[in-house]
């Protein structure tokens, strides 16, 4: 399952989840490439995630995981931006 495609007030969704991402990798010390390379995918699934052009829930999923973060607070930091 996917998130909902890029358009009209799903845009500033997709692109609010995109920004916590990017802040957090980047809290994290971690270039674009390092976060592709951790996440085994390759640098331009990381920069359409994070510019909200793409994003799927299990692949959320797995950036939460990742980032060490709790459901809970990175939806509030979502919910921040909108």
């Amino acid at each position: 399952m996917r998130l909902p495609p890029a358009e009209n007030k799903d845009t500033s969704y997709q692109k609010a989840v995109g920004r916590v991402i990017k802040e957090l990798r980047e809290r994290e010390g971690m270039s674009r490439n390092d976060f592709a390379e951790l996440m085994e995918v390759n640098y331009s699934t990381i920069q359409r995630v994070e510019s909200g052009t793409w994003l799927s829930f299990s692949f959320l999923e797995r950036i939460i995981v990742a980032l060490g973060y709790d459901h809970k607070i990175f939806t509030l930091r979502i919910h921040e931006r909108l």
